[in-house]
């Protein structure tokens, strides 16, 4: 029979039936003619009393080998059985990179292995530590790690600034205690399995009137997230209760969508608000 195609360095087994009716096989030799015209011959092994095989190892040259088989049975007589012959194939990919991205004149290009692929999900500082960059394998988001404000999701063209603001509501008054982009010295703790997810918490001991307080933004994002879920919070960390009913609320500023924010909406809870309305 003849084998089918194999690659560089793979093993081929090649079989012979024979049928004998009056005698024994006494000896069957596959002679194998490689693709620089070396000849080698290997004794068949019996399957059985009809079937030989043998295993050809060495394929470490790439081409056609032909091969025959010659049978010799117990009463002298013999057979040769010719034209057969099976291919061996190569194919491989190679991907290098070069140690810098330009050379001038006669300077040496020297060749280094391509660095990983990025993983699905991770974390990275940029810009000396001053930029929070976030990714899954749907969007990247861009922090500023000074005072936990969302850059919006492109680097280098931050077209928006979510901006969160502290306060408290007396006799129906909203009254502004803090907003971040006001703010620095924000401490940030940073965990992901570089598997299935990020968590950033950026946070900031204050106080107002007196009482000490902890302002924190923790950001999460999961492989399959296609949305950023963002929780914050304030922890007293103070002796005394606070006397004031706080809460947050989000300015969203800098906003440049081609050049202007008519008909460009944000979604908060799966509600719709357009960017050029005066909202409450």
């Amino acid at each position: 029979a003849t084998p089918n195609p194999i690659g560089f360095g793979f093993n081929t087994t090649i079989s012979a039936e024979v049928e004998h009716y009056y005698t024994l096989v006494e000896n069957i030799t596959v002679n194998i003619t490689t693709p620089n015209n070396t000849t080698v011959n290997y004794t068949m092994n019996e399957v059985d009393s009809d079937t030989f095989n043998y295993t050809f190892t060495d394929t470490w040259t790439v081409g056609q080998y032909n091969y025959s088989i010659w049978v010799v049975d117990k009463l002298g007589s013999s057979c040769l059985s010719t034209g057969r012959s099976f291919n061996v194939s190569a194919q491989a990919n190679i991907t290098i990179c070069t140690i810098i991205d330009s050379y001038n004149g006669n300077e040496t290009v020297n060749l280094t292995d391509p660095p990983p692929p990025p993983p699905l999900i991770g974390y990275e500082l940029l810009d000396n530590g001053d930029v929070l960059h976030i990714w899954n394998h749907f969007d990247s988001y861009y922090f500023d790690t000074d005072n936990g404000i969302q850059l919006t999701n492109h680097y280098d063209e931050y077209w928006s600034h979510n901006v969160m603001m502290l306060g408290y509501y007396n006799n129906d008054t909203w009254n502004l205690i803090y907003r971040t982009d006001n703010l620095s010295g924000f401490n940030q703790n940073i965990d992901s399995d570089d598997a299935s997810f990020v968590n950033a918490t950026l946070w900031k001991n204050l106080t107002y009137a007196g009482y000490d307080f902890q302002l924190a933004i923790r950001y999460h994002l999961g492989i399959d997230d296609n949305e950023l879920t963002v929780t914050p919070y304030i922890k007293n960390i103070d002796d005394e209760d606070i006397p004031y009913i706080l809460g947050f609320a989000w300015e969203i500023n800098d906003i440049q969508i081609d050049m202007t924010t008519a008909d460009d909406f944000i979604e908060i809870n799966g509600t719709s608000y357009y960017l050029n309305n005066t909202l409450d």
